[in-house]
């Protein structure tokens, strides 16, 4: 074999491999940085006749005003979301609804239509701290026991992502409501 050839495409080889790393640290949604715009792909897999949640903590300063987004949600489930403050449990009041309900909008009647998810647009930070968010899969409306979605959270101001505290959990909190 020409070595010629051989070097060229070892050089080749490499040089894409360093194009893919760097292409996926611009991606990269790992803990301890800030970001004005978070956005990455989970998946659910429940217990048969269990709500299940993925909880995120994300750090945020008052007065900061964020877009959540669970949208993309696939193989007929139905997702439900909850933000909670600094020191509040799962299951306690959920600043999105003012209650202990999870929000659940725009449900449709046949659960393959609700790839849509669920959305709350410039809520402000009432405090600064660490909220909890929890993105739910409600097993009553849902098809089947798995899902994925894509969760996007968007702000003009910088945050950080802290880490994910929960993966397919049975979920606090069952029931729901739309505002």
């Amino acid at each position: 074999m020409n070595t010629r050839v051989a070097h060229g495409k070892q050089g080749l080889l490499i040089l894409s491999m360093a194009l893919l790393v760097t292409a996926c640290q611009k991606e990269d949604h790992s803990p301890g940085g800030e970001t004005e715009h978070f956005e990455q792909v989970y998946s659910w897999k429940c217990s048969s006749g269990q709500n299940c949640q993925d909880v995120f903590d994300f750090v945020f300063k008052k007065g900061m005003k964020v877009d959540f987004r669970v949208s993309n949600v696939t193989d007929g489930s139905v997702a439900q979301i909850a933000l909670y403050a600094p020191g509040v449990a799962l299951g306690g009041t959920n600043l999105f609804t003012g209650t202990t309900k999870e929000l659940l909008c725009n449900l449709q009647a046949d659960c393959s239509k609700n790839q849509n998810g669920q959305a709350v647009t410039s809520f402000t930070i009432p405090t600064d701290g660490t909220y909890r968010f929890a993105v739910s899969r409600n097993w009553g409306y849902s098809c089947g026991s798995t899902g994925n979605y894509r969760l996007m959270v968007h702000s003009s101001q910088a945050f950080k992502f802290d880490r994910q505290t929960a993966d397919d959990e049975i979920a606090a909190v069952t029931e729901t409501q739309c505002l």
